[in-house]
C-alpha cells in the first residue's frame, strides 16, 4: 500500500506540474500545508481535501479533467489499463485501481 500510495503522490504532482507549471504545484502544498495541516505527502490518503480545492479553484468540470489526468498516470504508473468513466472522480478511479490490484496481487494491496 505504501508504493501505492507514492505513486499516487507522484501522479498528483507531475500532473498539476504538467498541467499548471511548479508555481501552481508549490501553491497547492502551501494551500495544504497552511489550510489543512497536511504534508505533501498525505495527499495521496486525504483525497477528498485535494479533490474540494481542485473544485473550489478550477469547478467541478476542471477538478474531473485534473482528476481523470491524475489517474491516468497514476494507472500507467501501475501498469494496468486506465478505464475511462465519465461518471468518476479521482477517489473513484483510485478505488477501481486498488480493487484491480487487490486481484492481482491479493498479498500487497
Amino acid at each position: 500500500m505504501k508504493d501505492f500510495n507514492r505513486k499516487l503522490k507522484q501522479a498528483i504532482d507531475e500532473t498539476i506540474f504538467s498541467v499548471l507549471g511548479h508555481g501552481p504545484l508549490d501553491s497547492l502544498h502551501q494551500h495544504m500545508r497552511d489550510k489543512y495541516s497536511m504534508r505533501a505527502e498525505e495527499l495521496a490518503s486525504r483525497l477528498d481535501i485535494l479533490t474540494g480545492v481542485l473544485e473550489s479553484t478550477f469547478g467541478p468540470t476542471g477538478a474531473r479533467t485534473i482528476g481523470r489526468a491524475i489517474a491516468k498516470r497514476l494507472y500507467w504508473k501501475l501498469g494496468i489499463q486506465f478505464p475511462q468513466r465519465d461518471e468518476y472522480k479521482l477517489q473513484d478511479y483510485v478505488e477501481e485501481a486498488k480493487r484491480h490490484l487487490a486481484i492481482l496481487t491479493p498479498k500487497e494491496v
